[in-house]
């Protein structure tokens, strides 16, 4: 009985490697966030919204997120979005609309 009652005593426990790891993630993000809302606060004069350190990044977040996994995962051919059009389909675009203006 002694002898259990000795080795109790002399367990030591030790944080894991993910333990170390998660208290330094939230550590980091802590400062981060407290030392941004303060700048931007008090060196910039922020409000609201805007306080929050690289804000349109964060915003934009997500849809950087689902345009990576796009890029990445989809396969097959991919279509080109109409947002952008040549000089040429544009003077197409006018000539076609010019005939309805003439009166003849």
């Amino acid at each position: 009985m002694f002898l259990a009652h000795e080795k109790r005593r002399n367990i030591v426990t030790k944080l894991s490697s993910g333990s170390v790891f998660c208290i330094l993630f939230f550590t980091v993000v802590s400062v981060y966030l407290i030392c941004g809302f303060l700048y931007k606060r008090i060196v910039i004069g922020a409000k609201g919204l805007e306080q929050i350190p690289n804000y349109t990044f964060w915003r934009d977040f997500g849809n950087l997120q689902a345009d990576g996994c796009d890029y990445i995962c989809r396969c097959g051919p991919r279509q080109e979005s109409q947002a952008y059009r040549g000089i040429d389909d544009h003077l197409k675009m006018d000539e076609e609309r010019d005939d309805q203006l003439l009166n003849m």
